[in-house]
């Protein structure tokens, strides 16, 4: 199972992006034709969490940039 959490940073009078970020996970289990119903929300719930415990550092690394280039633009 693959899971991939996004975000985008835009102002919405401009509508102007400031940056992106992504994460994704990958999980695998053998499956059969049997395999239950929960067992497979199990996954799915699981490859969700992890994929946004990895956009956190992710959205950190773009809000760094977003702020680095757009943070001082009045003081200039």
């Amino acid at each position: 199972m693959t899971t991939t959490a996004s975000v985008a940073l835009f102002d919405v009078q401009t509508e102007y992006l400031y940056g992106l970020a992504e994460a994704t996970t990958h999980e695998s289990r053998k499956s059969n034709a049997w395999k239950k119903g929960d067992e497979v929300e199990n996954l799915r719930i699981a490859t969700e969490k992890k994929s946004f415990e990895k956009l956190m550092s992710e959205i950190e690394q773009m809000w760094t940039g977003v702020f680095e280039e757009y943070g001082n633009a009045k003081a200039k």
